[in-house]
């Protein structure tokens, strides 16, 4: 009668052990995708002074799109409004939407 209840209970460990197992691995494998959407260090930029390297931090961003930023900084001498990036061919209402919150420009007065 002791060997069956020691079975008894050693299966209901055993099946408890490995359901929590499994709940945990399952919940590991949502960790990687969290990582892969927040996988570049986001900053809040300034549009007239980021470098290359910090525009594309900007999620949406890629070197193409940091690269025509910089030209067109270059090219008007400042950006006065972040609504002149949708003069960029690519960045639309959608695609400023959603960097909005991570970017800003200074006053012409402000910047040295």
């Amino acid at each position: 009668m002791k060997d069956k209840i020691f079975l008894i209970f050693t299966l209901i460990v055993t099946t408890l052990s490995a359901s929590m197992y499994m709940l945990n691995a399952s919940a590991d494998n949502t960790r990687p995708v969290f990582n892969e959407v927040h996988k570049k260090d986001v900053v809040y930029v300034d549009l007239n002074t980021a470098s290359l390297d910090e525009l594309m931090k900007i999620p949406g961003i890629g070197e193409k799109k940091a690269n025509d930023i910089i030209d067109m900084r270059n090219r008007k001498g400042r950006i006065n409004k972040i609504e002149e990036l949708m003069e960029i061919k690519g960045i639309k209402e959608n695609t400023l939407n959603k960097i909005m919150r991570y970017i800003y420009v200074t006053d012409k007065d402000t910047q040295n």
